[in-house]
């Protein structure tokens, strides 16, 4: 079985693999190599959508796409339904999760306003808000949902979970707009899918009350760029935002200069140690598919049953 991978990393990271597996390494800009159309597996880079596009109707002996992070929206218009794509479920969950805790964690306690006062070498004392006394909702409730939720636990703060359906101690979507008022801070996790694009619009924005923090670590498009824009700058509500719509965020795109926002570039999973979180995932795929297994988190596709 011919396995592409976008990385000489990944040969060492993924450990052995079964004989029969020929691994070649896709580099970034360089031309495709030969053999295409006996590609059965693929790792696509995530950093190079344009040249993974261009890559795709080269395969087409193509099973599985193994994607290395937890969302894989970006490569479903790339293949058909005979294709199966895995993401990497709960691999880099943690490291999502720890982004989003800081994200919240620095906006109550006002480190932004605290480095803007360091850089006009202004000691100015201002209080912060205490984490205890705030309701944080966090709509997509999966494995990077439940991270953050474990890290929240000690800070006291009352934790709101929402996914796609009711259960348990858990809310359904279809309470959002009931719940919206009493959040202090809404942490969008959702996958992106026609049922969550733009599902923060400017009706649920409007629900959300004055001085509240809007925080996205999941996808851009899953709150209305526009309806948020007109909030931050009326100076209702404040957002952090690590996913944007349009990706990457023109230069000249009004987010940018609104006032009460804070902006990092698509990292919230972005570690030193992610390629080691998720190259062992794709290894198990590998060999699951061999032996005609199922595979993990397969999100869309025919396999996810034996063969």
């Amino acid at each position: 079985m011919k396995l592409w991978v976008p990385s000489a990393d990944a040969i060492e990271l993924m450990g052995p693999l079964p004989d029969e597996v020929e691994v070649v390494v896709v580099e970034h800009g360089q031309p495709l190599p030969e053999g295409g159309d006996e590609v059965e597996f693929v790792v696509p880079s995530w950093m190079d959508k344009v040249a993974v596009a261009a890559m795709m109707p080269h395969l087409t002996n193509l099973k599985v796409v193994q994607v290395l992070n937890a969302g894989y929206d970006w490569v479903t218009p790339l293949v058909d339904h005979t294709v199966t794509i895995c993401n990497a479920g709960d691999a880099n969950a943690a490291a999502v999760a720890d982004w989003c805790a800081a994200a919240i964690l620095s906006e109550l306690r006002l480190f932004p306003a605290f480095a803007r006062q360091q850089q006009r070498h202004s000691w100015e004392v201002r209080a912060g808000r205490p984490v205890s006394a705030h309701s944080i909702g966090i709509l997509g409730y999966g494995a990077i949902g439940k991270s953050l939720h474990e890290r929240l636990r000690p800070f006291g703060c009352t934790v709101v979970p929402i996914a796609s359906r009711a259960r348990d101690a858990i809310h359904g979507v279809d309470e959002l707009s009931a719940l919206l008022p009493s959040l202090d801070l809404l942490v969008c996790l959702t996958p992106l899918t026609d049922a969550t694009h733009e599902l923060i619009n400017a009706e649920m924005l409007a629900l959300m009350h004055d001085g509240s923090t809007v925080v996205n670590a999941g996808r851009g498009a899953v709150v209305d760029t526009n309806a948020l824009v007109a909030e931050l700058v009326s100076g209702r509500l404040r957002a952090v935002l690590d996913v944007t719509e349009p990706e990457p965020l023109p230069a000249d795109h009004a987010l940018w200069d609104a006032p009460n926002v804070r902006i990092t570039p698509h990292v919230a999973g972005a570690t030193t140690a992610f390629f080691a979180f998720t190259y062992p995932v794709v290894a198990q795929n590998v060999h699951r598919y061999l032996a005609g297994e199922p595979l993990l988190n397969v999100v869309q596709g025919p396999l996810a049953q034996p063969r």
